[in-house]
């Protein structure tokens, strides 16, 4: 189990490098195909829902105590997971058209 620090660490970590992906992504949907481009921009809409709700999250970790940091990262889990799993969808399909 990570501490309370190295837990808002990693995440603010992840938020960034999310960031990072999410601007490179929006960035190459112009040179999509319309169909393709409309599919990935509802995907990247839903990311953007998720990266709100890691990002509040954090805020709660932030001023939360130990234990309850315990109960949160449990929830974390699934979330992260959602957005890792998400995110890789996204990146096959801009590579897969970008091809």
């Amino acid at each position: 189990m990570a501490s309370h620090h190295e837990l808002i660490k990693g995440l603010a970590e992840q938020l960034e490098e999310w960031d990072y992906k999410f601007d490179r992504i929006q960035h190459r949907l112009a040179d999509l195909p319309r169909e393709v481009s409309e599919k990935v921009d509802a995907r990247l809409k839903q990311l953007d829902t998720l990266r709100h709700k890691l990002s509040q999250a954090q805020k709660e970790i932030q001023e939360a105590s130990q234990e309850a940091v315990e109960e949160i990262e449990k929830d974390l889990e699934e979330l992260w997971k959602s957005v890792t799993a998400l995110f890789d969808e996204v990146e096959v399909e801009v590579k897969v058209e970008t091809v």
